[in-house]
């Protein structure tokens, strides 16, 4: 749940800390991880939530900002040879939804990863209008990372971008 609801890479889960706003008191979750790329260091960042929605339209309210201050969420071990992705494939390959949502994603001649939490978070957020560099500040990553990895662009979603900025024009 942390990793789609958070977009989080596997190896982030090691780096959160529960930090509160000292202005409006709210509760966050901070993510302290600094990835190494070809032009640097990515930059720590708050996580912000992106709830799913069930297959009824619901939206899953799980409260993680909320368990996670109350000491209430136990993450998987992460420890692995090769690192936190494998632990963490190895965890959810025993669980029933992992193993349900992964023969849904084979019948359709497609992958399932641990990164695929983190491509879902991307597509929730621009189906809800979140722009390109507010979702990769809230990935972590840059602007130009997010457009060459994330290229979530479809003739629909630009028929619905452009209609809706007729309408608010």
């Amino acid at each position: 749940k942390v990793l789609a609801v958070f977009g989080l890479r596997p190896e982030e889960l090691k780096h959160l800390e529960k930090r509160t706003d000292r202005g409006t008191c709210e509760k966050y979750i901070w993510c302290s991880y600094q990835k190494r790329t070809g032009g640097g260091l990515t930059q720590p960042r708050r996580l912000y939530d992106l709830p799913l929605v069930n297959e009824n339209g619901e939206i899953q309210e799980w409260n993680l900002v909320e368990l996670f201050h109350q000491n209430l969420i136990d993450l998987p071990p992460l420890q692995s040879k090769t690192g936190p992705a494998e632990a963490c494939r190895k965890y959810m390959s025993k669980k029933e939804g992992w193993i349900v949502l992964k023969k849904r994603v084979e019948e359709r001649n497609e992958r399932l990863g641990t990164y695929s939490f983190r491509h879902s978070y991307s597509v929730r957020g621009h189906q809800r209008n979140i722009d390109g560099g507010s979702m990769a500040t809230a990935m972590g990553h840059s602007y130009e990372t997010h457009c060459r990895e994330y290229p979530w662009a479809t003739k629909s979603g630009t028929d619905k971008a452009f209609k809706a900025a007729k309408i608010t024009a």
